[in-house]
Order: C-alpha cells, then sequence, then structure tokens
C-alpha cells in the first residue's frame, strides 16, 4: 500500500519531465541528453555515416536504371525523420553534410523541442 503523497508519474510523464529538466540545464549544448561528449561524436558519425551509404547506393541504383530506383528515393531525393530528435543537435549536424536532403525532427518533450 502506497502512504498518502504524490502519486508517481506515469512512465511517459517521468520521461518528458526528465527531458523538460535536461532541456532546462543543457539547452542546445552536444551534452544535452548524453554527457559523454566521445560518444556523441561516434554516434553523430555512425549515423552520418549510415545515411550517407544508404543515399549513396540509392542513387547510383536511380542512375543505373534510368530514374528509376526500386526502393526510397525514387525520386533521388529523400526524406529523414528523427524520432526523438531531443534538441536536435545530431540532426542539426547531419543537415549540414546532407544538406539536399529533407531532415525533420519529432520529440515528445516540449522543453527539448523549444531549444531545438
Amino acid at each position: 500500500m502506497r502512504p498518502n503523497g504524490p502519486k508517481p508519474p506515469d512512465y511517459d510523464e517521468a520521461i518528458k519531465q526528465h527531458y523538460d529538466h535536461v532541456a532546462q540545464t543543457d539547452k542546445d549544448s552536444a551534452t544535452s541528453t548524453m554527457a559523454d561528449l566521445y560518444i556523441r561524436e561516434k554516434e553523430t558519425t555512425f549515423i552520418s555515416g549510415q545515411i550517407a551509404e544508404y543515399t549513396r547506393q540509392q542513387k547510383v541504383e536511380h542512375l543505373d536504371n534510368g530514374g528509376y530506383a526500386r526502393g526510397p528515393g525514387k525520386d533521388n531525393h529523400f526524406s529523414i525523420l528523427d524520432v526523438g530528435c531531443g534538441n536536435g543537435y545530431t540532426l542539426a549536424r547531419i543537415i549540414r553534410e546532407a544538406a539536399e536532403e529533407w531532415f525533420a525532427g519529432s520529440e515528445i518533450a516540449a522543453k527539448m523541442l523549444a531549444a531545438a
């Protein structure tokens, strides 16, 4: 039985509260959502590399098939959605490296989204 006190937030609400707090303390910093800058850099480099390789393969197929690639990017352009983009740090880095693609971010924590 629970003592008479405030009810703990449900899981989704607890996550939002946590990331709202992170947004207030770290704002648009690279350390927001990931305090280890070495890991942050490795993660961003990996994601960027995966996007670059995938879009390269699709563009080659697009050219090889006379403009008729069978997969995503049939029109030789790509849309990429970062679900849980936090303050947008990683997304902003990737956009600088692949500016010809279309990017969007989605974030459940309002203060994180505002920081983005």
